[in-house]
C-alpha cells in the first residue's frame, strides 16, 4: 500500500490545469430608464468577482458611464477573468448589477444584482465571434401608440485562449489571473479614494476631507483615525499582490495616493479656512512603512 504522503502528490500531479482559460468584457449597455427626467444618467456597471466584491466593468478616469434611455451606448470595458470553479459542463454563471449615481440623492439601484447564465460554447466563439447580449430587466411604457417594451441589456464580449498560450507567473494560471481580477479591483477603489466610491455595490465616501466651521481639536482627531483605518484597509490588501509582476507599482501607486490625501488635507469651513494634514505624523509614517 502507498503511503498516505506518496499517494496524497500523486493526486496532486493527477490535477491537470485548465486547457482553455476565460475572459468576460463589457461593450455597450443599453437602459430601459433611468431617473433623469432627460432621459439621461450617470451610471455604474458591476459585475461580482467575489463575495462582497463588486468591480466596474469600465475603464478610464470616471466610475460611471453618460447613458441615454433607450439608447444603446458603446463603452471602453475592463477585461475581468472567468475563475474555473464558476464554470460547470461550460456554462458560467455571472451576477451583475447597475447604479445611477448623477442624482444628489443617495444612489439608485436601476437593477439589483441580477444572475445570468452564459453557454461558452461553440456557437458563441464561432457563429457569434464571442458577442452575447444579456438582458437584465424588461419595462414596459405606456406611449401614444400604446405600451412599448425595452430592456436593459450589456453587450459582452467573451474571450477563450489556451492556457499554454497565457503568459502567467507560478504553476497555476487559474489563481494568478484570479487574483488580476482582484487587482483591478483594487487599483479601482484606489483611484476613486476621496469621492462617493462603490465599496462592494454600495456607494459610500471613506475619506473626510472637510468639516463644519466649529468642529473642534477632537473633531479633527476622530477624522485623522477614520481616515487612517480606511487607507490601513487598502495597506493590507497589498499583500495579495506580493508575487504579482506588478507588486512594486501597485505599492508605488499606494504611496503616492497617500502623500496625495495628506496634502489635501482637511479642511475647517471654507476655502480660507484652516487646513490641517489628513493623518497624524504617526499614522502617516506607519502607512508609509516599507511593505
Amino acid at each position: 500500500m502507498l503511503p498516505l504522503l506518496l499517494l496524497g502528490i500523486l493526486q496532486i500531479q493527477s490535477v491537470q490545469e485548465p486547457s482553455d482559460l476565460y475572459w468576460v468584457e463589457l461593450q455597450d449597455v443599453r437602459l430601459s430608464y433611468c431617473g433623469d427626467p432627460a432621459g439621461a444618467g450617470e451610471v455604474s456597471i458591476l459585475m461580482a468577482i467575489g463575495p462582497g466584491q463588486m468591480a466596474l466593468m469600465t475603464q478610464g478616469s470616471s466610475d460611471t458611464v453618460s447613458a441615454y434611455t433607450n439608447h444603446t451606448t458603446k463603452v471602453a470595458g475592463e477585461r475581468l477573468y472567468l475563475p474555473q470553479h464558476w464554470i460547470t459542463n461550460q456554462t458560467v454563471t455571472l451576477y451583475f448589477m447597475i447604479r445611477e449615481r448623477d442624482d444628489h440623492l443617495p444612489d439608485d439601484i436601476l437593477v439589483p444584482p441580477r444572475r445570468i447564465t452564459v453557454e461558452l460554447n461553440e456557437q458563441l466563439f464561432q457563429e457569434h465571434k464571442g458577442f452575447h447580449r444579456v438582458d437584465l430587466v424588461e419595462d414596459a411604457f405606456k406611449t401614444e401608440d400604446g405600451y412599448e417594451t425595452r430592456k436593459t441589456s450589456l453587450g459582452l464580449h467573451f474571450f477563450r485562449k489556451k492556457a499554454k498560450d497565457c503568459l502567467f507567473r507560478g504553476a497555476d494560471p487559474d489563481r494568478f489571473f484570479s487574483k488580476e481580477n482582484e487587482r483591478t479591483l483594487y487599483l479601482q477603489e484606489l483611484r476613486f479614494l476621496g469621492t462617493s466610491q462603490l465599496i462592494g455595490g454600495v456607494e459610500r465616501r471613506q475619506l473626510q476631507s472637510n468639516v463644519a466651521a466649529d468642529a473642534k481639536p477632537q473633531d479633527i482627531e476622530v477624522i485623522h483615525k477614520r481616515n487612517f483605518r480606511a487607507l490601513l484597509r487598502y495597506r493590507e490588501w497589498l499583500h495579495v499582490f506580493g508575487d504579482q509582476p506588478e507588486s512594486a507599482e501597485i505599492k508605488s501607486l499606494f504611496r503616492s495616493k497617500i502623500q496625495e490625501i495628506n496634502k489635501r488635507g482637511i479642511r475647517v469651513g471654507d476655502k480660507q479656512g484652516k487646513l490641517f494634514p489628513a493623518f497624524t505624523e504617526q499614522d502617516l509614517n506607519l502607512l508609509l512603512q516599507p511593505l
